[in-house]
């Protein structure tokens, strides 16, 4: 569906250029919900705003559905957008103007003109948002997450094919949060609409997306499937990004304090692996001794999911035999000492 190929973007400050996308290559493919992560400046933003032409690439290639965006004139860059839909962080709705009214904005710029038809589509939207009973109230009157999703009820007004997602949630609380990630994967799940999520925490994606790409400096310093990424992250920064997400404290302060000399194994759970009974039989059976340093376990989307850092203790021979029959049930077992 999306195809961002050696795509950089440079802007002139002070008389000097300034690159805020490097080369970056991205594939997403339909119905896929795609996340972007990275800190303040990484680029992510900049990096969306290519896609749908709010900012205009400075080299490479942007394809939407086969249609090369930098090739676009006025209408084609009009038409595009009708398909590109746009959540932002700050809601950007008008004020003087209702939910519904709000809401009809993107119809009546497409051109639409009978009345019924638009009350019709703004209906059918605030059913799927869950506003129905706000119809005329105006911006003001709403909390932070009722905003929000006039802003998707509005972005999804044109049926668009793509949603994109620039922080959607970092102005919310943590509840609006899951609330909102939940509509957005109800959508995707109900509409087929694929989504590109822009966002520094990881969390948001942890919980809603299939695939992330991680920025530093403009730069695409990682990517791949979440689980992946997030339980075996290999940059720095993902590191960095996974431990904050985590609550973990750096290992190495937490080996010194523990004052660990012997081996410390990483243990991770896929599946329902994450909630059988393995380590308990490993220690009844196989007489595997261990501390745990850290850990946890939950769900990455929907796959459940966990990792413990354990110090092993004991014997060898009982440590090895435990960790074999822990292998044998599908658990990876890496050694960080």
């Amino acid at each position: 569906m999306i195809h961002l190929d050696s795509v950089s973007k440079s802007y002139v400050v002070g008389g000097q250029s300034v690159d805020a996308v490097k080369k970056v290559s991205l594939h997403i493919g339909p119905g896929e919900i795609y996340g972007i992560v990275g800190h303040s400046g990484a680029g992510k933003s900049t990096l969306v705003r290519l896609i749908n032409r709010l900012e205009s690439a400075s080299a490479g290639k942007v394809m939407v559905d086969g249609v090369d965006v930098r090739s676009l004139d006025g209408d084609g860059l009009r038409a595009l957008r009708q398909r590109v839909g746009m959540i932002f962080q700050h809601f950007n709705l008008l004020s003087s103007r209702t939910v519904a009214q709000n809401i009809a904005i993107p119809l009546r710029v497409a051109g639409w003109k009978e009345q019924a038809r638009i009350d019709a589509r703004v209906a059918e939207l605030l059913a799927l948002v869950g506003l129905e009973d706000h119809r005329d109230k105006y911006p003001a009157q709403l909390s932070g997450g009722q905003k929000q999703r006039v802003g998707i009820a509005r972005a999804l007004a044109n049926r668009p094919q793509v949603l994109l997602c620039d922080e959607a949630t970092s102005a919310l609380d943590p509840q609006t949060t899951k609330s909102i990630l939940a509509l957005l994967k109800r959508i995707n799940a109900e509409l087929g609409i694929t989504m590109v999520v822009i966002t520094h925490e990881m969390d948001v994606v942890r919980m809603l997306c299939d695939r992330v790409a991680v920025m530093d400096g403009g730069n695409v310093v990682e990517e791949g499937d979440v689980t992946k990424v997030f339980l075996h992250p290999e940059h720095h920064t993902t590191q960095l990004f996974v431990r904050e997400a985590e609550h973990l404290e750096d290992l190495e302060e937490v080996l010194a304090s523990a004052r660990i000399k012997g081996r410390v194994a990483r243990l991770t759970f896929v599946g329902q692996e994450a909630y059988a009974p393995y380590l308990a039989s490993s220690v009844r059976e196989y007489g595997l001794d261990f501390t745990i340093l850290a850990g946890n376990v939950g769900k990455i989307k929907d796959t459940p999911c966990g990792q413990l850092i354990v110090a092993l203790l004991g014997e060898t021979a009982s440590q090895e035999a435990g960790l074999e029959h822990l292998r044998k049930q599908g658990v990876t077992v890496e050694f960080l000492q």
